[in-house]
């Protein structure tokens, strides 16, 4: 089950999608990102609490992200989880999706992409 909730402020709407992003919940998030995806802000989502994501879903993310660019709207993607991370991972799509990504050191072990990463010093 996915539960999508969006705050909005004078810049942004921000979208927190929990739970699966998988065949079953694509049609429901796809209703719901494409009522706001018509308001006149940028969208964010954020996906730090997505627990599953399979083809079908990171279509979708996809698709969002490749609409946006050909219609100049700004959608970014914001506080990748794991399931994201390793589905960015195995398509090697992080650049292909355009926005800045954080790992944790484990993560930076787990996946195999070093692309587009910075060093950060303490």
């Amino acid at each position: 089950m996915l539960n999508v909730t969006a705050r909005e402020n004078e810049k942004h709407i921000e979208v927190n999608l929990s739970g699966a992003l998988t065949l079953r919940e694509v049609a429901q998030a796809w209703q719901r990102l494409e009522a706001l995806y018509h308001q006149p802000k940028a969208l964010i989502l954020n996906l730090a609490e997505v627990t599953d994501l399979d083809t079908m879903g990171f279509q979708m993310l996809l698709y969002l992200k490749s609409r946006a660019r050909a219609d100049g709207r700004k959608v970014h993607y914001a506080r990748h989880s794991a399931a994201v991370l390793a589905a960015l991972d195995l398509f090697g799509a992080v650049a292909e999706f355009g926005d800045k990504i954080h790992l944790t050191s484990a993560d930076r072990q787990r996946f195999a992409f070093k692309y587009g990463l910075k060093a950060h010093r303490g």
